[in-house]
């Protein structure tokens, strides 16, 4: 224990300071550092200008302005914000986890499971899609607009607002987790309102067809038909924006005989801008994610009837390219008016002839006669006229993929498959007119 003595100049301004030093003159100093702190202020003799001395300033805090820029409540609130956004980052990278690893579970359950093609139908196509197709296409089908385009649009400008922000060192953490959720939620809507349904039984299976054997003569028979049958439907087309209404009026009417549930109050949606899909080689499109049946009003009236006739096909749940044309072919030729009629007969003949031989296609070109000849070419030169050949080749290989990765093995050549089912229908319904 050790006694220190003010000295006499310091006695006066600390028995004034004592409210504020509650250590008297003679100071007990149990530490070193309470000496050096009490022996530096003291000595030195300096005081406040309220004749408060240094030390207790120092004591009180208050002798590093630096550190207390801000009040302790600023302090507190930045750290709890601090606080708030670490929490929130860890939320959504947990929530990312969660939704990712669902969506990996979804695609390991539909490629490497094999569920039964009874169940599917059952339980899916019967059960989940038209829930589905109720759910987003009946509202979105008071758009006058394709909801799908906006979507598309609007996610490509959120990614590169993401990577501006980004590129200037401003956080885009929230728009990226943002458009992460949107694509888990895009890719589990994929299968639910199109995937599953490459798995279900085979339509020849689901309307007891027997698979016919397409010898040579039973195509060149089948082909002059069509192509008379043509021959003799030719007529002016309606008026262009009747054509789609019609052929969705078409398809719903065959539905019952497929044994497909109803469609849901829909309509079928132009692209934006015209010829928008024809640069790349494409005439429409169904949009699983919004349950949207698309096609380019480009298109000649006669390839517009059988198109859109198409999409509704996949509208109406069947999802490989020769089921949905099939769908197509059977709705235009049951349809009430004559136009639709005729483009049925004249696109089925089109995929026919790819499976004649030459000397039977002179035949059959012969039998169509001149004005449905220049229908086709008139059809083709205005598809052409659109036509982006490398956007159309590219993609093309993409969707030659995409439809073998769903099972498809023959890609994209399976449009021309429904020429198969038509044969079978044939056959099947050979006491009616074909």
């Amino acid at each position: 224990m050790s006694l220190r003595i003010l000295p006499k100049r310091c006695r006066k301004s600390s028995a004034a300071s004592s409210s504020f030093a509650p250590r008297t003159e003679r100071t007990v100093s149990k530490t070193w550092a309470e000496r050096s702190t009490i022996s530096d202020s003291t000595e030195s003799g300096w005081m406040s200008s309220k004749g408060v001395p240094i030390a207790s300033l120092r004591r009180l805090g208050r002798s590093s302005p630096s550190f207390f820029d801000k009040s302790p409540s600023s302090l507190d609130k930045e750290e709890l914000q601090n606080k708030g956004m670490r929490s929130f980052l860890t939320s959504i990278h947990k929530a990312l986890l969660l939704g990712g690893s669902s969506l990996l579970l979804h695609l390991a359950f539909f490629f490497l499971v094999p569920v039964p093609t009874a169940w599917v139908e059952r339980v899916h196509a019967k059960g989940i899609f038209p829930v589905l197709r109720y759910l987003f296409g009946a509202p979105l089908s008071l758009l006058p607009f394709s909801f799908s385009e906006l979507l598309l649009f609007s996610l490509a400008l959120l990614l590169a607002l993401a990577l501006g922000r980004a590129a200037l060192g401003k956080s885009a953490i929230p728009l990226f987790s943002f458009l992460a959720w949107t694509l888990i939620v895009l890719g589990h809507l994929y299968f639910l309102g199109f995937g599953w349904l490459y798995r279900r039984p085979p339509l020849m299976q689901r309307l007891q067809l027997t698979v016919p054997s397409p010898s040579r003569s039973l195509l060149r028979e089948t082909a002059l038909e069509l192509a008379q049958k043509a021959r003799k439907l030719r007529c002016p087309p309606p008026p262009l924006e009747e054509i789609p209404e019609l052929s969705l009026e078409a398809v719903r009417g065959v539905l019952p005989e497929l044994k497909a549930p109803p469609l849901p109050p829909t309509r079928l949606k132009p692209v934006f801008p015209t010829g928008l899909l024809l640069h790349f080689g494409v005439s429409g499109i169904f949009s699983p994610f919004t349950q949207e049946a698309h096609f380019d009003p480009g298109l000649d009236p006669l390839d517009l009837a059988f198109v859109a006739a198409h999409e509704c096909g996949h509208l109406a749940g069947f999802a490989p390219e020769d089921q949905a044309s099939f769908v197509a072919w059977l709705a235009l030729d049951r349809a009430p008016h004559p136009y639709l009629r005729y483009a049925s007969s004249v696109s089925a003949l089109a995929h026919l002839e790819t499976y004649l031989a030459p000397e039977d296609l002179k035949a059959i070109r012969e039998a169509a006669g001149p004005e449905v000849l220049a229908d086709r070419r008139q059809a083709g030169e205005r598809f052409a006229s659109f036509r982006w050949n490398l956007g159309a080749k590219v993609s093309g290989m993409f969707y030659d993929s995409f439809l073998k990765a769903q099972g498809v093995s023959e890609g994209v050549q399976s449009y021309n498959a429904f020429v198969l089912l038509i044969l079978a229908w044939k056959e099947k319904h050979s006491h009616e007119n074909f």
